[in-house]
């Protein structure tokens, strides 16, 4: 710690961190309000929508949650969108239950009939050579993803959005 400059060493001492650049949520930290609890108590008896679920970020969320989901007995419900279902149900294999899987193209508005107390949207078109060879493509997919689940949120009273986005 010594060799760090003082904003280092303040964001150190600010997190409770040993990573000058981020949190250390592993063990919950101070910077995390009221812990795991409050988590814990926000997302019991909620259904999430996610959106880019087998992406790495996604599958982060969909694991964290299935988790918290079982050892903490939230009647939590998950709500995968996808364009390949049978693909998604091979990649959540060591997932027996709380999961429900939508297949959608998110260029598509939504006509689904539940109630979503939180959208966390990670679907994005994220290949480097898509990129170059279809840019207009690619951010229209994001755009207007990002639009027809930012509408759905609006049709649902309360619901919570979470852009996951790089």
């Amino acid at each position: 710690v010594e060799n760090y400059n003082e904003r280092e060493k303040y964001w150190i001492n600010h997190y409770k961190s040993l990573a000058p650049n981020g949190y250390n949520i592993s063990i919950g930290g101070e910077g995390f309000p009221n812990g795991i609890d409050s988590v814990v108590s926000i997302i019991k008896n909620k259904n999430i929508l996610i959106s880019g679920a087998t992406g790495l970020i996604g599958t982060i969320f969909v694991d964290m949650l299935y988790h918290l989901n079982i050892s903490n007995n939230l009647n939590l419900t998950i709500y995968i969108i996808t364009r390949n279902v049978d693909k998604a149900k091979k990649h959540f294999s060591h997932i027996q239950n709380s999961i429900f899987y939508i297949q959608h193209d998110i260029l598509q508005p939504y006509k689904l009939e539940v109630n979503f107390d939180y959208i966390i949207h990670g679907a994005s078109n994220t290949h480097p050579v898509l990129y170059s060879t279809d840019p207009v493509g690619s951010m229209t997919t994001n755009v207007f993803g990002t639009y027809n689940l930012l509408s759905l949120a609006a049709k649902n009273v309360n619901c919570k959005f979470i852009l996951l986005s790089s």
